[in-house]
């Protein structure tokens, strides 16, 4: 280097060679330009996304605690708090993806912006639309909603002036906001809740300028309530899980990752209350991959946030550092690994624990006469109806531990049966409580029989839970189920349908879900997962109805669309029976009973079909429907309030009755499974139908006949000696 140049004079952390090639990664620790101590007695704020929620947990080792305004219920467990957000950040706004997001939660907080979009309803009660995982059931009223809200809102005010540091974790730059006021949403709405509506919603991807002004702007307001509050912000390195910006998502994660490293620098040089620290660039420019980043390649290990942490320790928390060259050799008492909850992996990828991904939904089991129900706290009137129902058969459990617990204890004493797809647990009557009825000793016990309901999806979604179930009974060393038995077919195909319709209509941005595009390619198979660019909305036939008045159109999908739907089913079908097979138990799979009637020279015909409904059997299927509101087809679905003007129905005919044909030729030709076709299943008992008033669930009869038709095939399979044609065993005739 000559003489006088500048560069001559520079500390060894500003030379590449110096400060990065000749080190251990390990050791690598830039600290903050403008550090600080944060004293024992400071009061921590954290938010931000996903990966903000760690530094909560790190800082008690060093003698620091966050602070915690809403921490929920006082005679609630831990776990059962986590559960409900309480205790992820300060207060319960969950995860603050986009600097929006923190600019509005203030604005909301402090009164000076109160988006139009009001709550979303759902089944079961309503959902706050900017924080619709807070909780893993809706509010059961908006009275309820509006109330939590207000005691939320006095919380994050309480945060904001009682803090002395606040730590921002940047994490996206994609982000869905409301058409009508630019409310920003944390996910996309119709995803984990609410429905998607085209022209309601908008997709943005904040440039630096946009992201620097939101943070400007809650500095500003910051400051106004909070003069000595100092400020660190840092970057998440956890890539995106999936993005709308038409290109790859590495491209994407790279580039927005930017955004927010350039707009983070440029408040910091402008902000002397504010401070970065490089949590991004420890895991990221450390070149080690195989250490910091799980398997997913997105996930960051404990190994890596240990890193992160021990750098912020000695930056701001007076703990010394090994020194530049020497090898970092990690906390010497790690902190315990917590799941993190990320609202963005819900809504576009949920992969979720084992034990979270089994209880997800209502579950229970039967056993000896008692119905054991998982029942958190914020269900007890539910609890209540049960009790009132059941009497002192129904054993409630508040955690989903000890319910599991509850499980393995009756899987050890009893043979154990599991049930997928009930489209609800002991809320109401359902065909695994009746299947166990009539199942009676297949051995010398009776049987404990597993409902995990699931509320009627998709056969990857069954695969999914089953897998999950089975690694945790195995990891209790608890004997696996001898038989499973699934109700499926209908919404199969319903799901797949919509979400196709939808895609080229413009409601959802995927054709085929992330769970089960991820499938398809482990299977080898990603040609079935169609892309955007296969579809178009030139290709839908629209069927006008000859009454505006009483019917809806009816959409009849693309035959290559209807082939590729069936294409899924059969392979997802496939991987459940072999994956329940591989687990040594048998297979029993039943195609869901429709409220359609079947006509013998026409497979389910478009024409004349009718609810059978009880109070009103007059009324054609259309007309019922849409005096109702409801836009959708047969059998158990999701019910849609149609808007104004209604979107079609779907007509799906031809591939159920693909779906027959697969069935009939299946039956009494695999070995340990039995295929059941129930489609068109006819009970008429004492004058009730086989559905409920609603044509939507099963009645008390339509549950008690299904369940016994299902127990029947099973009692034959369980005696059936594996091996080909082994599970030949007929159903009873539909």
């Amino acid at each position: 280097m000559k003489e006088g140049c500048p560069y001559g004079a520079l500390q060894e952390s500003s030379i590449w060679k110096q400060a990065v090639a000749v080190l251990d990664p390990r050791s690598f620790a830039p600290l903050p330009e403008r550090p600080f101590t944060i004293p024992r007695t400071a009061r921590i704020a954290t938010a931000g996304s996903c990966f903000a929620q760690h530094i909560a947990r790190f800082l008690p080792r060093w003698g620091r605690t966050t602070l915690v305004t809403e921490p929920g219920p006082c005679d609630w467990a831990l776990a059962e708090r986590r559960r409900h957000g309480y205790g992820l950040f300060p207060a319960r706004f969950g995860n603050l993806y986009s600097a929006l997001q923190l600019l509005q939660l203030f604005q909301r907080a402090y009164g000076s912006f109160t988006p139009e979009e009001p709550a979303w309803k759902e089944a079961g009660g309503w959902v706050d639309p900017f924080r619709p995982s807070v909780q893993p059931t809706p509010f059961p009223s908006l009275e309820a909603l509006e109330a939590d809200r207000a005691i939320h809102f006095a919380a994050v005010r309480e945060m904001f002036e009682s803090l002395d540091v606040f730590i921002f974790t940047l994490g996206l730059t994609e982000a869905w906001v409301s058409s009508a006021d630019g409310a920003v949403f944390p996910v996309c709405p119709g995803c984990t809740a609410g429905v998607f509506v085209p022209g309601n919603y908008t997709f943005v991807n904040f440039r630096v300028a946009e992201v620097v002004e939101h943070l400007r702007r809650f500095l500003e307001g910051l400051a106004a309530v909070n003069p000595s509050a100092r400020t660190i912000l840092t970057v998440s390195p956890v890539p995106l899980v999936a993005t709308m910006a038409g290109r790859h998502v590495l491209s994407s994660t790279v580039c927005s990752k930017s955004i927010l490293r350039a707009a983070a620098d440029e408040v910091c040089q402008s902000h002397l209350q504010a401070d970065y620290f490089p949590s991004y660039e420890i895991i990221t420019g450390t070149f080690r991959n195989a250490d910091y980043f799980a398997q997913d390649r997105r996930s960051i290990t404990e190994e890596g946030i240990g890193h992160v942490m021990e750098v912020f320790a000695a930056s701001y928390l007076e703990v010394p550092w090994a020194g530049a060259g020497q090898p970092w050799t990690g906390p010497a008492e790690a902190a315990t690994p917590v799941p993190v909850l990320c609202d963005e992996e819900r809504a576009y990828d949920s992969e979720l624990a084992d034990l979270e991904v089994v209880t997800r939904e209502d579950v229970e089991f039967y056993c000896e006469g008692m119905v054991h129900t998982f029942l958190p706290p914020a269900k007890a009137a539910y609890g209540q109806l049960l009790r009132s129902t059941w009497n002192q058969r129904a054993v409630l459990y508040e955690s989903a531990e000890d319910w599991f617990q509850a499980l393995v204890g009756a899987a050890r004493a009893h043979p154990l049966h599991l049930c997928l797809g009930a489209s609800q647990t002991m809320r109401y009557t359902n065909w695994p409580y009746y299947f166990s009825e009539e199942m009676g000793p297949t051995r010398a016990t009776r049987p404990a029989v597993l409902n995990l309901g699931i509320h009627g999806t998709t056969t990857v979604e069954y695969l999914w839970t089953l897998k999950a179930l089975l690694r945790l009974l195995q990891a209790r060393d608890a004997p696996l189920p001898e038989l499973t038995a699934v109700l499926l077919g209908c919404t199969d195909v319903l799901f797949r349908a919509e979400r196709l319709h939808g895609h080229v209509i413009g409601a959802n941005p995927c054709p085929v879900s992330s769970r089960e595009r991820a499938f398809l390619e482990h299977l080898g198979r990603p040609e079935l997962a169609l892309t955007p660019g296969t579809l178009s909305r030139q290709d839908l036939t629209v069927k006008a109805p000859e009454d505006p008045q009483a019917d809806l159109p009816l959409v009849r999908l693309p035959e290559p669309w209807e082939r590729n739907i069936l294409q899924r089913i059969e392979v997802a079908v496939d991987g459940l029976e072999k994956a329940i097979q591989a687990a040594g138990m048998k297979a029993l799979l039943a195609l869901q009973p429709t409220t359609t009637r079947a006509n013998p020279s026409d497979y389910l015909p478009t024409a004349e079909r009718e609810f059978q409904a009880r109070s009103e059997p007059e009324l054609t299927r259309l007309a019922w429907r849409q005096a109702r509101g409801i836009a959708r087809h047969t059998g158990e679905y999701t019910p849609i309030v149609a808007p104004d003007p209604p979107l079609p129905a779907l007509d799906f005919d031809r591939m159920l009755g693909a779906l027959k044909s697969l069935w009939q030729a299946r039956a009494g030709s695999r070995p340990s499974a039995a295929y059941l076709d129930l489609i068109d299943l006819r009970a008429q008992a004492e004058g009730q139908a086989l559905f409920h008033w609603d044509g939507l669930h099963y009645s008390g009869t339509g549950s008690r006949v299904i369940g016994g038709a299902i127990a029947a095939t099973a009692k034959a399979l369980l005696l059936s000696p594996p091996g080909p044609g082994g599970s030949g065993c007929p159903g009873p005739e539909a």
